[in-house]
């Protein structure tokens, strides 16, 4: 089983109750406390808000901040090679230079700028044959 700090991790339920670090009950009142005024409408169906908190890696939703990649669910839109959780899903990586690509996405966007390249020129309707 993963652990965080020498916590066990759960993995079992659906992917909102899946990857939810645990915490003691008086944790879980701090929490809960802490996410009724920084993160009030976050489901928490795609980021381990606990592991977050517990960590002291908040974001206060309430001014638009962002959270750390390293809590992010395998159901997160964003997912990436980043959070503790990548092994379980398709992760995607950020860029050096800015972007995302999902998993997959370099090795398709290679082989699609490879598939371009050997594709002949088309003419455009109305033009004689031109290269571009």
């Amino acid at each position: 089983m993963a652990e965080y700090n020498g916590r066990p991790i759960t993995r079992y339920g659906s992917p909102s109750t899946k990857f939810n670090t645990p915490l003691s009950f008086d944790e879980e009142l701090r929490f809960q406390k802490h996410k009724a005024k920084y993160s009030p409408r976050d489901s928490g169906e795609d980021y381990d808000e606990r592991g977050a908190w517990l960590a002291g890696q908040v974001a206060d939703q309430t001014k638009e901040e962002h959270g750390s990649d390293r809590w992010k669910k395998p159901n997160h839109p964003t997912q990436s090679d980043e959070s503790l959780y990548a092994g379980h899903g398709p992760a995607g990586k950020w860029l050096p230079e800015g972007g995302y690509v999902p998993h997959g996405g370099l090795l398709k966007a290679k082989l699609q700028d490879e598939i371009n390249a050997a594709r002949p020129k088309k003419p455009k309707p109305g033009r004689a044959w031109e290269e571009e």
